[in-house]
């Protein structure tokens, strides 16, 4: 009897038949050949008021597999402490056994993964900070869910999870639907040397004696095993994992004047463009005046200055550049004094330029700011006739040219 198609029936079409007492039907008393007949007709007759409902008479040789009928049978076996237990009821899809499991038992930080003594750690292979706050989560009695994409570690984290709880004391039943989960998880135990924490009890292949003679080579296992002396190896990791931690929490310090920590400040170092370049340091006093505050205020600074970059590059041909103006008294009083140098020049240089137009011929320029074309020309006569004595205005260029050939 196909115990899936009675599962199948009872469970569908609410029919529940007696497979034992259908495959006695099938027996003929007068040891004549095997007859299915009588027990077709009592599966017909029972599903009468099932539509379509019916018998095909062929027959078919292959390999029928029923490993998980024993899964089966224990379901309907234990039912009631299935439907008791909180965390199948989770599963099952009951909101308040969800919000009962999902509530936090135990919050684990990172930061204090580091401060574990090593004489209560136990993991056998590399974890990174959430691993460890996973496993120290379920050593606490929170229940987890890990969950990630292949290679991210779950195994590695279910071994050593499987250490951890060993090294308390206590049992773990490890299940998966596929075997290669497990042959995973036992291979890293194996490469460890603690293989025989586990005792594998996956597929029909598994006797009972050969259980019983894992169990045997175990316990010889841990009888042969001789403590370790970690003394000193415990004693030099926890002075260099201190050090490394001081190290850690020293680059994370907010530090004075500008209030950021080491790691953020080396940040925005690495952020810069490469062309970003500056040979100006600031030390001692002037460096403790870099608050943040002084930081913004320069930051504005410099955006302003950008409107007049010629002037605080010292680029621009303005006479204003290199003018030492620290404030906007100092500006007021250099506008003050320009405006009074202003006025007497226009006096005292006006006059003579009038005279000099009148006698030269040349046009004379209306403003100071126009006047020094006329200025420059006035330097260069000056400059000629320190060099050269007024005679040479009498000579023939002509004849200057061809002796200067």
């Amino acid at each position: 009897m196909n115990p899936v198609l009675m599962q199948a029936v009872a469970a569908e079409l609410g029919i529940n038949f007696d497979p034992t007492e259908l495959a006695l039907m099938a027996q003929m008393d007068d040891g004549a050949a095997f007859d299915p007949q009588l027990a077709y007709g009592t599966l017909l007759s029972r599903a009468a008021a099932v539509e379509g409902f019916q018998v095909a008479h062929r027959t078919v040789l292959t390999n029928f597999a029923f490993q998980k009928m024993a899964m089966v049978e224990d379901l309907k076996e234990n039912g009631d402490a299935y439907v008791a237990n909180g965390l199948i009821a989770a599963i099952a899809g009951d909101e308040e056994a969800r919000r009962c499991l999902g509530a936090p038992v135990a919050e684990v930080a990172p930061q204090s993964m580091d401060d574990v003594n090593p004489d209560d750690e136990f993991l056998v292979l590399d974890a990174d900070s959430s691993q460890q706050c996973a496993i120290a989560n379920v050593i606490a009695g929170q229940n987890s869910v890990i969950h990630g994409p292949p290679g991210t570690g779950k195994s590695q984290t279910i071994a050593n999870l499987i250490t951890a709880l060993a090294a308390s004391g206590k049992r773990i039943l490890f299940v998966a639907e596929k075997r290669a989960a497990l042959e995973v998880v036992q291979k890293r135990l194996q490469s460890v040397g603690l293989g025989h924490l586990a005792l594998d009890l996956h597929g029909a292949g598994i006797s009972a004696g050969k259980a019983m003679r894992h169990v045997a080579d175990a316990l010889e296992a841990v009888r042969a095993s001789r403590e370790a002396a970690l003394g000193d190896l415990h004693v030099k990791f926890t002075e260099r994992r201190r050090r490394l931690n001081a190290h850690v929490r020293r680059i994370h310090v907010p530090r004075a004047p500008s209030g950021q920590s080491v790691f953020t400040m080396q940040g925005e170092l690495l952020r810069q463009p490469a062309e970003a370049r500056a040979e100006t340091r600031w030390r001692s006093a002037e460096l403790d005046r870099m608050t943040p505050e002084v930081m913004r205020e320069a930051g504005d600074l410099l955006t302003e200055a950008g409107g007049i970059k010629g002037l605080f590059l010292g680029t621009d041909t303005s006479p204003w550049v290199g003018a030492k103006l620290v404030d906007g008294i100092g500006v007021e009083r250099a506008r003050k004094l320009v405006d009074l140098l202003i006025q007497q020049i226009e006096s005292s240089l006006f006059a003579p330029l009038r005279l000099l137009s009148d006698s030269a011929g040349f046009p004379l320029r209306a403003s100071l700011a126009d006047l020094r074309p006329t200025l420059d020309l006035v330097r260069g006569v000056e400059s000629t006739l320190t060099s050269w004595k007024s005679d040479i205005y009498s000579v023939d260029c002509g004849t200057i040219a061809a002796a200067l050939a």
